[in-house]
């Protein structure tokens, strides 16, 4: 009895074994992969280029997958839930958010956590959702997160995830490109992350420049920001090498880093600094851009529980970073409360000049 019961627990033990390393290799065979630098089509492109001193705006929002509404909590953040409450919450909150974009009426759109086909949202193509309902906006989608199986946490997994930026324009985009970032997770961890990259759009000024914008989502979890650190060096070489052609430039998005110094004054905030927050790099200070951050409304509040007014740690790393001969007219972040999105939008208002 006791030899059959041995080789039970042997076998058992291998297969205990062989299941994840069996997945792991799966998962590792047909995780997509990036080049560097890859073309993105423009679906839908509209007509005309940009004037100089014409007033124009441009809008950034992480839409958090439309499951990240102010009653939600996510379990990287120390809460529970890995996916959105229903599939009719998903709905709601990006048809909330749509409603918001429709009355904004900006002339761009940067957005972050575009879910095109992902269990945590129960399969709502978002960027399908924005196309139908802003026919006269050209668009761009780049994939930031290709997951064949997130499998955290253990009693409830993420799942499969295909989700990216979502750039949009009332004006001709006459090109789009996918950069990679450096600064990613090593494997296996990568399987699973999202693959950190930059959607680059580009439309023609006047006076025979191109305004470039560059949607980006940096990382949010890596221990110290050493990611974040790495992404920003890429960044830094980018607006040197790349974006010092005389263009108009303008950078925007969810930075995961904390912008502006207001708050660094507030004794309660520096008491309740979350590990997910660093400061912004001092490379990005040096670069000759300016800022258009709004400190007075929150950006992105703390998702361990669901949203409570006053008591939520609730800080800024929305924002733009503009190139010189842009002229910055106003920041206005919008307080929506956190009603659909762990996130509030950013708009940036702005003219191109002549330097």
């Amino acid at each position: 009895m006791k030899r059959p019961l041995f080789k039970i627990l042997i076998g058992g033990l291998g297969i205990a074994i062989m299941i994840p390393v069996i997945f792991i290799g799966y998962v590792s065979w047909k995780n997509p992969t990036h080049q560097d630098i890859e073309e993105i089509g423009i679906d839908n492109n509209q007509t005309g280029e940009l004037l100089l001193n014409e007033e124009y705006s441009v809008l950034i929002f992480n839409i958090g997958y439309g499951g990240l509404d102010k009653d939600q909590d996510f379990f990287m953040d120390g809460g529970a839930s890995s996916r959105a409450e229903s599939k009719a919450k998903v709905l709601e909150n990006v048809e909330g958010m749509l409603d918001f974009l429709s009355r904004e009426n900006p002339d761009f759109m940067l957005l972050q956590e575009v879910d095109i086909r992902s269990a945590r949202s129960y399969d709502v193509n978002q960027y399908e959702m924005l196309q139908t309902r802003f026919q006269h906006y050209a668009s761009a989608f780049s994939y930031n997160y290709q997951a064949i199986w997130v499998p955290v946490p253990i009693v409830n997994p993420m799942g499969y995830a295909r989700s990216g930026l979502a750039t949009l324009s009332k004006h001709s985009m006459h090109s789009g490109l996918r950069r990679e970032l450096t600064g990613q997770e090593s494997w296996p961890v990568i399987l699973a992350d999202l693959d950190r990259s930059l959607l680059e759009t580009r439309i023609s000024v006047a006076n025979g420049r191109e305004l470039i914008l560059v949607n980006l989502h940096l990382s949010a979890y890596d221990e110290g920001g050493i990611l974040r650190e790495q992404q920003v060096s890429h960044l830094v070489s980018l607006i040197e090498e790349v974006y010092r052609q005389n263009d108009y430039v303008i950078l925007g998005g969810d930075w995961n880093q904390l912008l502006g110094t207001s708050q660094l004054e507030d004794d309660d905030f520096m008491e309740e600094w979350p590990e997910w927050l660093v400061p912004i790099a001092d490379s990005l200070e040096n670069t000759g851009y300016q800022w258009g951050v709004d400190e007075s409304v929150m950006t992105v509040r703390d998702i361990e529980a669901p949203y409570k007014p006053g008591k939520t740690f609730e800080t800024v790393i929305d924002g733009f970073l503009v190139s010189p001969n842009i002229k910055i007219i106003e920041v206005i972040g919008h307080d929506l409360g956190f009603e659909y999105s762990d996130h509030n939008p950013v708009t940036l208002r702005f003219q191109l000049i002549e330097d």
